[in-house]
């Protein structure tokens, strides 16, 4: 007559029988896992009423568990990523008052200041939507920034005129531009 001992653990388990007066921990039917040859402590019911025993119902536990959760890890994902885009909106703000300060006006300046810190209190709360909104409407007004701080810059403006008479030269005196289209064959 055979003595088994089995080890009914809350996360693994194992069997050992004794064999010449020794215990040898029997090998799980799945093979070797964790742990050596200890086997998870999972039972599970198929829908087809199958019985499943082991790392099979471990493994059948762990695929419910992703479908279950994995809507809202998506949404999490989500949030997250609009915390951080309005984030990195607050910063892009911050590297433009520290560089462009000077010419921004002190009405625009106040504008991006608030805006910033609106965004930044809805970080703090992870508020995503509001997060996003706050930074959109950051965006908007360091967009009107940009614009101000560019008409600012010598010769700029959004469209500049080319007249016949100051078009491109070639470096080569006499030479001749002309546009063509080109295919090139390999």
């Amino acid at each position: 007559m055979a003595i088994i001992g089995i080890d009914l653990g809350t996360s693994n388990s194992a069997a050992a029988v004794l064999r010449g007066g020794r215990p040898v921990i029997i090998p799980s039917a799945e093979g070797v896992s964790l742990g050596g040859k200890a086997f998870p402590s999972y039972v599970a019911l198929t829908a087809d009423g199958q019985t499943l025993v082991g790392e099979p119902a471990r493994r059948q536990a762990a695929a419910k568990d992703a479908e279950e959760y994995a809507e809202a890890d998506k949404q999490r994902r989500e949030e997250a990523e609009q915390l951080n885009e309005a984030d990195a909106v607050c910063y892009q703000a911050e590297r433009m008052l520290a560089d462009f300060s000077d010419k921004l006006t002190d009405e625009l300046r106040g504008r991006i200041q608030q805006a910033m810190q609106k965004t930044r209190e809805a970080i703090t709360k992870r508020d995503a939507a509001s997060a996003s909104q706050c930074g959109d409407a950051l965006t908007t007004v360091l967009k009107e920034a940009g614009v101000v701080i560019y008409s600012q810059q010598p010769g700029s403006s959004v469209y500049q005129e080319v007249k016949a008479g100051n078009r491109p030269r070639s470096s080569t005196p006499g030479a001749r531009v002309i546009d063509a289209d080109f295919e090139e064959k390999q």
